[in-house]
């Protein structure tokens, strides 16, 4: 009877359970945090291109220069993780994005926005492949596709989901310009 009323602990627990150390759970915050920057690039990049005369043949020029340093960055990303390590990809990840923010807020002619697309590859794609990666080393084999499912819903869902919520309130408040730097910090 009793064994009857228990419950199952959900797949997605088991999982979070899995991550409870400080170096895992530093990875899932990192994680979410790049998905974070990658919403504010989504959401207000172009906005603010426009603002400064950007015009829809610039954003899709920076579109396919985004996609095309994605593919890149793809398929070298296995050797580079293999080279460097997961972390060191992150790592990278998180100072292209660095770069990149500080680089967005000083910028007066949109169309200089374009040398610097490249690093969707790098701050994007090789950082989505390192956390797959990572996640498949850190998890079981039998939770691995519900351990991809919590990372996707974390970085894609949750993290992009902030990055254009949180976002624009900062950017209601203090203006495109000054959020791109405040993302630095």
């Amino acid at each position: 009877m009793f064994a009857q009323t228990t419950r199952e602990i959900p797949e997605w627990v088991t999982i979070l359970q899995q991550f409870k150390d400080l170096k895992c759970a530093s990875f899932l915050f990192v994680a979410w945090f790049m998905g974070f920057g990658i919403g504010l690039i989504f959401t207000f990049l172009f906005w603010h291109l426009q603002d400064y005369g950007g015009t829809p043949t610039l954003f899709g020029v920076a579109s396919v220069i985004n996609h095309i340093s994605e593919i890149f960055a793809y398929f070298f990303s296995f050797k580079l993780i293999r080279q460097i390590g997961h972390v060191k990809v992150l790592c990278l990840g998180l100072s292209g994005n660095v770069i990149r923010f500080l680089y967005i807020s000083w910028l007066k002619n949109p169309w200089w926005v374009l040398p610097f697309e490249f690093m969707q590859g790098i701050t994007h794609a090789a950082v989505w492949a390192a956390c797959c990666s990572y996640i498949a080393h850190n998890t079981p084999t039998h939770l691995r596709s519900s351990a991809q499912s919590v990372l996707q819903g974390l970085h894609h869902g949750l993290g992009r989901g902030c990055g254009a919520v949180i976002g624009g309130m900062f950017v209601a408040m203090y203006g495109k310009c000054t959020y791109f730097i405040n993302m630095i910090l």
